[in-house]
């Protein structure tokens, strides 16, 4: 959890409101390798923030997996288009190994905005 008060350095112009709003909704999780945290046709709910572990977006055209990126430690990531429009995602984040994350529930963005 420490590595990603870190992170607020990089926002200086967020509010002590919104930087705690943002603490106090975080969870801790550990996901296996070859987890899903997105996935093709729903609407991505979490932001997640990786303090250990990796992961690889992508997208299935022609029956072929196409990577988009990579998420390592000290990184977020979720389907962002998903994320922000409240759409199914047309991507996919999958593990690349066993994880620990710092998850976000989309549900409680706006209460730290």
């Amino acid at each position: 959890m420490e590595k990603i008060l870190g992170i607020f350095d990089k926002f200086p112009f967020l509010s002590d409101s919104a930087k705690t709003g943002f603490l106090s909704n975080l969870e801790e999780v550990e996901f296996n390798k070859g987890d899903l945290l997105a996935k093709e046709g729903e609407v991505s709910q979490y932001l997640y923030y990786f303090s250990e572990g990796a992961a690889r977006s992508y997208y299935s055209r022609n029956n072929r997996d196409i990577t988009v990126s990579f998420t390592l430690d000290g990184e977020f990531v979720t389907a962002m288009h998903s994320f922000i429009t409240r759409k199914p995602s047309y991507e996919n984040i999958e593990t690349l190994e066993k994880v620990r994350l710092i998850e976000f529930h989309m549900i409680h963005l706006r209460t730290c905005l």
